[in-house]
C-alpha cells in the first residue's frame, strides 16, 4: 500500500463496515417498523438495502484498488479473496461492480416510482417488481459477462507492472483485463461510466417534477398524506446526491483509462468513493422516515452515554458520573485504538510498537503520542473500576457521599494515568534505531509499509514507571476491586481480567519467556490479516453453534407443548446434527483446497494428534452431517406440507422418513471411511 494513496484505501473497511451495519439496520427497519402507508415503498428500501449489502461485503472481501491503463484494465486485491486466488478475486470484483451500478438504477426507478403515485395513484406490486427485475437486467447481464471476461492473471501483473515499474505489487492479487475492445469488458465499462449522468439527469428531472406537483397540491392534501410525501422525498433528495461519488470513482477510472493522469490517489478513489454510497444511503431513511426516525431514537439511543447523561433516575444521579467517565476512557481506548493499530513487540532490552492505523500517515512519532494516549486510558479503566466498586462500598456501608466527592476521587485516581502520558510521550526514541533494533530481535518479521516506534531501554525511568504501571497495578487494583465485590454486587468485576490477559502477554514477551506473533497481538487484542481472521471464526461459530444447539435440544426434549411433540422429534434430530457437525469441525478445523485432479483437506485441529487418517475420517464425518442436515430441512418442509394438507401422522411415520433421509448421507460416510481403511 503506498503512502500517497493509503489514506483513502485505509477508509475502505471502515465504510464498508459502518455500511453494513446501516443497511442491515434498515433492512430491519423496511421489513418489521414500517407502517401500513409506505408498504409498497419499503420494497425498494428492502431491495436498496440488499444491494448495499451486497456491495459492502463485495468491497469487504475483495478490498480491491483499480489501475486503469488505455492498454489494461488491473484490479490489485488484498482482501479475503486473496487466499484463493486471482480468479476468485475477480468474480468478487465483478459482483461488487454489478451491486454499484444497480444501487443507481434503483435510485432511477425510486424517483420514478414517486412521480408514478403522485401522479397517477398507488400502483400494484406486482409492478414494483416488474420495474425492480427488468432495472436489474443491465446489471445481470454486466455480471455474468464480465466474470467469464477475464484474462490470465500473471499477464495482466506483467502489463501493470511494466506500465508502473514503481508500483509494489508484492503480497497482492492482481487480476482484469488485457483488451477493452472485448464485448464484455466494453459493456461493463460503458454501463458503469456512461449510464450514471444519464441515470442521474433522470432523477432531477423526476425530482424536479414531484416537487412542482406537491407544491399544487399542498392545500388539497391533509396533512398525514401531505408529510409522508415530503418524508419520502427528503429521504430521496438525500439519496440523489450519492450518486455524486459513483460519479467521483467512475470520473477517476475514466481520466486514468484515457490516459489523463496516473497516481495512486486515482486508483484507490475508484472503489473507496463508490463504497462511500452505500455507507451513507441508509441515512436517508432512517433520518427523514419519522416511523424509522423513532425507533432510532426510542430502541438504539438507549446505550451508557446517552442513558447516563439524560437518562438517569434521580437516585441514581451520583453514580451516573462514574458511569460518564467510564464511557469518555471506553470510547477514547477505542478512538485511539483505531487511529493507531499497533502491535507491541517486547523484549527485555526494547519496546517496538508496530502500527498500521490512520496514524502512520502522520509519522513515527503520531503514532507513538496515540499508543501513549490510549495506553494510558486502558489502565486508568482499570482505576475507575476500583473506584466504582469503592463508591458502592462507600454507599451501602456509609450512606450516599457528595458529588464533589465524586469528581475528586476520578481525579486523583486519574493522576497516576495523566502522569503515565505525559512522561511517556517525551520518552520517545529515535524510530529508526527502534525498527533496526526489532529487525535485528526477529529477523522473520515483516515490518514493510508499517510505522515503527518504542523505547530502546528499559532501565530509564520513564519506560520503568510506565511497564510497572500497566502491568503491575492491574492485580492490585484487581484485588480492591474483589475485595469490594464481597460487600457489593456487579457484573463488571469480572472485566478486569481481559485486561490482566493482555498484561500477561505483554510480561510474558518482557521477560524473555516466549515469543509469538499471538502473543504480541493479544497485548492489544488484533489480529493480523494473513489469513486469520476467516479462519479464527471457525471457533467462534462452532462454539456459539454449540451452545446453541445444546439449547435447543433441551427444550425440544423437556420444553415443547403437547401440540408440537411429534414435530420436536424433527427439531431434536436437527439439533443433535448440528452439535455433531459443529464437534466435527472443532475437533478437524479443516481448510479446504480444491483443484482439478485433487481435494487436499489441510487440518490444524485437535485431529492432528491422530494423524493424517483421524482428520480425514472426521472431516467425512463433519461433511456427512452438514448434507444431512439440508435433507433434515427437506423433510421439515415436507412434514409441515403433509400436516396442512392431510392432516397429522402417527410418529412410527416421522421416524422412518428420518431414516429414509438419513440413508444417502449415511452411505457417503461408510463409503469414504471404507475407502481410507482400504489405503
Amino acid at each position: 500500500m503506498e503512502l500517497d494513496g493509503s489514506f483513502i484505501f485505509a477508509l475502505q473497511p471502515i465504510l464498508v463496515i459502518f455500511g453494513s451495519l446501516l443497511n442491515s439496520l434498515q433492512l430491519y427497519l423496511a421489513i418489521f417498523e414500517t407502517p401500513k402507508p409506505l408498504k409498497r415503498y419499503s420494497i425498494f428500501i428492502v431491495v436498496f438495502a440488499l444491494a448495499d449489502i451486497g456491495s459492502s461485503v463485495g468491497e469487504l472481501v475483495s478490498r480491491t484498488r483499480i489501475i486503469a491503463s488505455p492498454v489494461a484494465i488491473g484490479m490489485v486485491s488484498v482482501g479475503i479473496c486473496s487466499y484463493s486466488g486471482p480468479k476468485t478475486c475477480y468474480a468478487w470484483q465483478s459482483i461488487t461492480a454489478h451491486f454499484m451500478i444497480y444501487s443507481v438504477y434503483l435510485m432511477f426507478v425510486s424517483f420514478g416510482y414517486r412521480y408514478y403515485v403522485i401522479y397517477r395513484g398507488p400502483t400494484s406490486v406486482t409492478t414494483i417488481f416488474l420495474s425492480l427485475g427488468i432495472s436489474y437486467i443491465p446489471s445481470f447481464i454486466q455480471v455474468i459477462a464480465y466474470t467469464f471476461a477475464q484474462d490470465d492473471p500473471e499477464l495482466v501483473r506483467q502489463v501493470v507492472q511494466q506500465r508502473f515499474p514503481h508500483y509494489d505489487l508484492s503480497h497482492t492479487v492482481v487480476s482484469g483485463n488485457l483488451n477493452y475492445s472485448h464485448p464484455a469488458v466494453l459493456y461493463t465499462c460503458v454501463n458503469m461510466v456512461l449510464s450514471t449522468p444519464l441515470l442521474y439527469a433522470g432523477i432531477l428531472y423526476f425530482r424536479k417534477k414531484v416537487l412542482w406537483k406537491l407544491q399544487s397540491l399542498s392545500r388539497s392534501l391533509s396533512n398525514h398524506t401531505k408529510s409522508m410525501h415530503e418524508q419520502l422525498l427528503k429521504a430521496l433528495t438525500f439519496q440523489a446526491m450519492l450518486p455524486a461519488l459513483f460519479a467521483i470513482g467512475s470520473g477517476s477510472f475514466a481520466i486514468a483509462a484515457l490516459d489523463i493522469a496516473h497516481h495512486p490517489i486515482l486508483e484507490h478513489l475508484v472503489m473507496t468513493s463508490c463504497c462511500a454510497s452505500p455507507a451513507l444511503s441508509p441515512l436517508g431513511s432512517i433520518l427523514f422516515i419519522k416511523p424509522y426516525r423513532d425507533f432510532v431514537k426510542r430502541r438504539l439511543l438507549r446505550r451508557p452515554l446517552y442513558l447516563a447523561i439524560f437518562k438517569t433516575p434521580e437516585p441514581l444521579r451520583r453514580y451516573s458520573i462514574l458511569i460518564i467517565a467510564f464511557a469518555l476512557t471506553d470510547i477514547g481506548t477505542s478512538i485511539g485504538e483505531i487511529v493507531g493499530r499497533t502491535r507491541m513487540v517486547a523484549w527485555p532490552q526494547a519496546l517496538g510498537m508496530v502500527s498500521i492505523g490512520l496514524c502512520t500517515y502522520g509519522g513515527p512519532i503520531s503514532c507513538y503520542i496515540w499508543q501513549s494516549i490510549t495506553g494510558h486510558f486502558l489502565i486508568y479503566s482499570v482505576y475507575l473500576m476500583f473506584v466504582s466498586f469503592g463508591y458502592r462500598y462507600y454507599v451501602i456501608y456509609h450512606g450516599p457521599t457528595s458529588v464533589k466527592a465524586i469528581l475528586m476521587s476520578i481525579g486523583i485516581s486519574y493522576i497516576p494515568s495523566f502522569t503515565q502520558v505525559i512522561v511517556h510521550c517525551l520518552a520517545m526514541d529515535d524510530p529508526e534505531l527502534v525498527r533496526q533494533a526489532v529487525q535485528r530481535r526477529f529477523p522473520h518479521y515483516n515490518l514493510t509499509n508499517t510505522v515503527v516506534s518504542g523505547n530502546l531501554d528499559y532501565t530509564r525511568p520513564v519506560l520503568l514507571y510506565l511497564s510497572v504501571h500497566m502491568t503491575c497495578s492491574a492485580p492490585f487494583l484487581y484485588a480492591g476491586i474483589l475485595y469490594f465485590r464481597r460487600k457489593a454486587l456487579t457484573f463488571q468485576a469480572m472485566l478486569p481480567a481481559l485486561f490482566a490477559i493482555g498484561s500477561a502477554s505483554f510480561a510474558i514477551a518482557v521477560l524473555d519467556i516466549a515469543h509469538n506473533l499471538f502473543l504480541e497481538h493479544l497485548v492489544l487484542c488484533e489480529m493480523e490479516l494473513d489469513g486469520s481472521i476467516s479462519f479464527a471464526l471457525q471457533p467462534i461459530l462452532v462454539v456459539f453453534g454449540f451452545l446453541l444447539n445444546c439449547l435447543q435440544l433441551y427444550l425440544a426434549a423437556c420444553k415443547t407443548p403437547e401440540p408440537l411433540k411429534r414435530y420436536s422429534i424433527l427439531i431434536i434430530v436437527f439439533a443433535v446434527t448440528d452439535i455433531g457437525t459443529s464437534i466435527g469441525e472443532l475437533v478437524s478445523r479443516i481448510r479446504i483446497i480444491a483443484f482439478p485432479q485433487a481435494i487436499v483437506f489441510v487440518s490444524n485441529g485437535l485431529c492432528t494428534y491422530g494423524g493424517p487418517i483421524s482428520c480425514y475420517l472426521w472431516q467425512s464425518i463433519t461433511a456427512h452431517f452438514m448434507i444431512y442436515s439440508v435433507y433434515l430441512m427437506f423433510l421439515s418442509f415436507g412434514y409441515r406440507y403433509y400436516v396442512i394438507y392431510h392432516g397429522s401422522t402417527s410418529v412410527m411415520a416421522v421416524f422412518i422418513s428420518v431414516g429414509i433421509s438419513y440413508v444417502p448421507s449415511f452411505i457417503q460416510v461408510v463409503r469414504i471411511e471404507t475407502l481410507t481403511r482400504v489405503i
